[in-house]
């Protein structure tokens, strides 16, 4: 082999020729979702100056006119070739960011109910925790008992966090006090009401109806309110809280005394 062989690199040229180019700054810099948002503004900066340039020139000579056209196609280019994949591909990344996000949030929820003793049955959109109906949408909460309204539209994406909160409104509706023989004395009172009203059909009392009722006449008892019926002396009492109290009676059984409570299930809305 001769000297000027020996000299050929044709081995290193080849390997060379399979190494991944290095990774510059101007690399890295281009990768960050902040430049390419950073980037689409100035390049419609750009566009929009040329567009006010010839706007603001009376006499605009071809030239002017071709130079403004040609920004503007320049920065429509850019931002086809460069910038808007870039932006695509960074949307991608934070929308399975935030689906691993979500999942996380109910696997951590469950995780943290069962660790309690809670009991959890989880559906396609929904779970049940405990007493409630924890629905999903993105990164916001509803929280339900049994069909009423608790709280609704809760920004909360940590399922430890989510169950910190449905573990305090347990204990909110478990502290609201009840009073198993007044309850229901309370319940006989504001179906003896809804019949003076002609509320009742064939011995039945809607229980949204019914509802209405029970406020009324939890308040006619209440001394503070009767002596001064203004609004802060209203004692609020929510749909959630008498659905609650309504389990609660229910689970020593559904009768007091030789009396019995007559209910038609699930569906609260035809509850009588």
């Amino acid at each position: 082999m001769t000297d000027e062989q020996r000299r050929l690199p044709l081995t290193d040229e080849l390997h060379n020729e399979n190494k991944e180019p290095p990774v510059t700054a101007s690399d890295v810099a281009r990768d960050d979702p902040a430049v390419a948002l950073e980037d689409t503004l100035k390049a419609l900066d750009r566009s929009r100056k040329a567009i006010s340039q010839v706007k603001k020139k009376k006499d605009n000579s071809l030239n002017v006119l071709i130079s403004a056209h040609d920004n503007i196609i320049a920065t429509l280019q850019q931002l086809t070739e460069d910038i808007l994949p870039r932006l695509t591909s960074e949307r991608h990344r934070l929308l399975q960011v935030r689906d691993d996000i979500f999942a996380n949030r109910r696997e951590d929820l469950k995780r943290a109910a069962e660790h309690a003793a809670w009991a959890v049955t989880t559906m396609e959109r929904y779970d049940y925790v405990g007493c409630f109906k924890v629905s999903y949408k993105q990164e916001r909460v509803t929280i339900e008992v049994g069909s009423e309204m608790y709280a609704k539209n809760i920004g909360q994406v940590d399922g430890t966090k989510l169950f910190a909160y449905l573990d305090s409104a347990r204990k909110t509706l478990d502290d609201s006090h009840f009073d198993r023989s007044l309850f229901f004395r309370t319940l006989k009172d504001a179906i003896s009401l809804a019949r003076i009203l002609e509320m009742e059909r064939t011995g039945k009392v809607p229980i949204r109806k019914l509802y209405a009722l029970m406020v009324l006449v939890r308040q006619s008892r209440d001394e503070r309110f009767l002596k001064r019926p203004i609004q802060k002396s209203f004692n609020d009492y929510s749909t959630a809280q008498f659905v609650y109290d309504l389990a609660r009676f229910g689970q020593n059984g559904w009768t007091l005394g030789t009396e019995r409570l007559a209910s038609q299930t699930p569906n609260m809305a035809t509850i009588s």
